[in-house]
């Protein structure tokens, strides 16, 4: 960049910026002059650059966030390339993009598999904090409904209503009885009570296995939340088990679609006279394997009470 100097002659002349601070001679009359230090205006710190490493380090886990910040650090260096002598931040630009890169590829790879740092637990967690009941005896008696369970251990607790209603197709008004939850597993087991009338064992388990089909829920209930259906069931396995007494059971194994969700149900049927009780335990299908001790625990565990 040129420097300009006055000479007290009245003539005006420039010379490189490498006689910055040297004598020169005026052209004109010969006097010696010393040439000025260029003034540099000093560099400010890109926003762009800035706002991508706050962007990055704030916003980990968001996915947006940190795919923002690798676009607004990008930004920044090509901001930073066409003004060197303004501007400066590189570092905070690459930063930005280095951990926004890093913290992408994390939170997708969280999101998929839903076993990360137990993501999903913790947003369970906080969506149930204090509608968990884990105190108390690990069994649970519910003698007006004649059956009593017991959780397999003090890291399943009893919810008032579950977090994931179902409806019935064939009864939008019906619920579960009880619900135990096992949040950092994802996992529940539910029982509900119904009347068996005359059907047999058999004409039970159809009528449960309806519930799993592809039909869509009660026009009520589909105004309310379309997707609360159930789609794409597979029945796995399907057996009787050694009765007790007069007690007939049955048990499926079925692979189902949930409001998008792949899932994996264990149902056992319990039939006393005409006492139906249907017991459901399902985890996540990605899950299930790890969960399906504690649910055959909780299942096995589950007794009818004394008339």
């Amino acid at each position: 960049m040129p420097l300009s100097l006055s000479c007290p002659c009245g003539a005006r002349f420039e010379v490189e910026e490498t006689f910055a601070g040297r004598q020169v001679a005026c052209p004109e009359c010969q006097q010696p002059l010393k040439a000025p230090f260029p003034q540099r205006v000093p560099r400010r710190t890109s926003g762009l650059a800035l706002a991508s490493m706050i962007l990055a380090v704030a916003g980990a886990f968001t996915l947006i966030g940190t795919v923002v910040a690798v676009v607004l650090g990008v930004a920044a260096l090509v901001s930073l390339r066409r003004h060197r002598e303004t501007l400066a931040g590189a570092g905070y630009a690459v930063f930005g993009i280095v951990w926004g890169v890093v913290f992408t590829g994390l939170t997708l790879f969280a999101y998929s598999s839903g076993e990360v740092f137990n993501l999903d637990g913790w947003l369970r967690d906080a969506q149930l904090a204090g509608q968990v009941d884990y105190g108390g005896p690990l069994e649970v008696v519910r003698r007006a409904e004649g059956f009593a369970i017991t959780r397999p251990s003090e890291k399943w607790g009893l919810i008032g209503e579950s977090p994931d209603p179902i409806i019935w197709p064939d009864d939008p008004n019906r619920g579960v009885d009880l619900t135990l939850i096992n949040i950092p597993r994802n996992a529940l087991v539910d029982i509900t009570f119904d009347e068996a009338g005359n059907q047999t064992l058999e004409q039970c388990q159809e009528r449960v296995l309806g519930w799993f089909g592809d039909r869509p829920p009660a026009r009520e209930a589909l105004h309310e939340n379309p997707l609360l259906r159930f789609t794409h069931c597979k029945v796995r396995q399907s057996r009787r088990l050694q009765p007790q007494g007069a007690t007939e059971m049955a048990e499926l194994l079925l692979d189902v679609r949930y409001a998008g969700e792949g899932r994996t149900y264990l149902v056992r049927l319990v039939k006393r006279g005409d006492d139906l009780y249907i017991l459901r335990g399902w985890a996540p299908k990605r899950r299930f394997a790890q969960a399906e001790p504690e649910i055959r625990q909780a299942l096995d565990s589950f007794r009818l009470l004394d008339h």
